[in-house]
């Protein structure tokens, strides 16, 4: 990993996994496996713009991983993947270096709830696997999910609540989008989601 960083990079990054992180343990062997990775990346400043992340600028990385572990059927539901589907895919050990150089060159990191899901999740799982400073973060994490939830206003039981995707992606583009719980089409639909708050001044 020796190319020029580029600090306009920016990665939109997104997981699926066996079932829910553990609130009462921070033991990473008792949190759920990564059961799917998907990213986004765009190079240039000018690319991150809605829509970029469907264009021939943006780059892909889609990996189905076999978690070794159980495989909770309401993630099953959720997903649409079961544990049939990932056998014979990669554990996480041997898709890492991969993995790793898709991301190594991005200074901006665009998550969907990344800091209540997917930064933890990732982060177990490497762990787990002895690969967390290994891992080439980049330096900026932007979470949308947080980011939009003060200028969309949406109410819950308790006062404003946190959106999901398909609300945030309707608020800024007027309608939902098929394929949610994919993790490349939900990592495509965070990365046009920010390009659109980009531009209303909401990051």
């Amino acid at each position: 990993m020796s190319r020029q960083l580029n600090v306009y990079n920016v990665v939109a990054l997104d997981f699926e996994s066996t079932g829910l992180l553990k609130q009462d343990t921070q033991d990473p062997h008792a949190q759920p496996g990564i059961i799917q990775i998907g990213a986004v990346k765009l190079y240039h400043p000018g690319d991150f713009r809605p829509g970029a992340a469907f264009d021939e600028c943006a780059q892909t990385y889609s990996q189905l991983i076999d978690p070794e572990m159980h495989f909770e059927e309401e993630a099953q539901k959720v997903t649409g993947l079961t544990p049939e589907d990932l056998h014979g895919k990669p554990i996480l050990q041997e898709a890492f270096a991969e993995f790793a150089e898709f991301i190594f060159d991005c200074k901006w990191l665009v998550t969907f709830n990344g800091s209540g899901f997917d930064i933890p999740l990732l982060q177990y799982n490497l762990r787990k696997a002895g690969l967390e400073t290994q891992f080439p973060w980049p330096l900026i994490h932007w979470d949308i999910m947080k980011i939009s939830s003060t200028h969309l206003g949406l109410q819950g039981k308790q006062g404003n609540k946190w959106p999901n995707l398909q609300e945030l992606h309707t608020a800024l583009f007027g309608e939902g989008f098929e394929g949610a719980h994919d993790a490349v089409v939900d990592a495509q639909r965070t990365l046009d989601c920010a390009a659109a708050m980009r531009q209303k001044g909401w990051i």
